[in-house]
């Protein structure tokens, strides 16, 4: 398998978010850079395992819908 570099922006919005976010909620900080890494890796071409990243889509939308839920928003 070839190797394959990843850059990351420390200024990107959804950098800065995440990190923001692990200090407060670290499960929902990890299933979000877990998410944006693979989504980086779909819009590369690179193959991996999207059953795992479908699962977590619907984690995430779950953790979306009871704090919407919570919050009335």
């Amino acid at each position: 398998m070839k190797d394959f570099i990843i850059e990351i922006n420390p200024s990107n919005d959804l950098v800065v978010m995440l990190n923001e976010l692990r200090k407060t909620n670290p499960q929902m900080a990890s299933l979000g850079l877990k998410q944006l890494y693979e989504t980086g890796l779909m819009q590369s071409g690179i193959p991996f395992n999207n059953k795992d990243m479908i699962k977590r889509n619907y984690k995430i939308l779950e953790k979306l819908f009871e704090n919407d839920e919570k919050n009335n928003i």
